[in-house]
């Protein structure tokens, strides 16, 4: 019973970008999150892993485009990160540590453009 595995991928890679999201975002506010979240991707790993290996054939490469859409979101989620951060050390009335995560804040953009500049020099 094989199966195409890129049929699914639009799928799954919403729902896992959505747990990544949730587990990075609260690791901070109630570190066991983190902990589920990490058990959920090592379940995830192994299950695809075999899924892989035995039921699923890919008819598709494609040859490093998701690159850019998982590049994409990782700088997206942290930044949303680091907002949720900035505002939670506001709540908490501490203003240094807040204005000190402005500086990440800034720089992880600046990082994703370079890292796009740098790319698209190779392809």
């Amino acid at each position: 019973m094989n199966q195409s595995c890129c049929c699914q991928t639009h799928r799954l890679f919403g729902e896992h970008s959505l747990v990544f999201l949730v587990g990075i975002v609260f690791s901070t506010i109630a570190p066991f999150a983190l902990v589920v979240t990490f058990i959920y991707f090592v379940i995830f790993w192994a299950v695809m892993k075999i899924n892989l290996a035995l039921s699923f054939t890919p008819i598709v490469e494609s040859g490093g485009e998701y690159w850019d859409y998982v590049r994409n979101r990782t700088i997206v989620y942290l930044v949303i990160y680091q907002l949720v951060m900035i505002g939670l050390f506001g709540l908490k009335e501490a203003a240094w540590e807040s204005i000190v995560c402005i500086v990440p804040a800034v720089v992880t953009p600046l990082f994703n453009h370079f890292i796009l500049y740098r790319y698209e020099a190779y392809s």
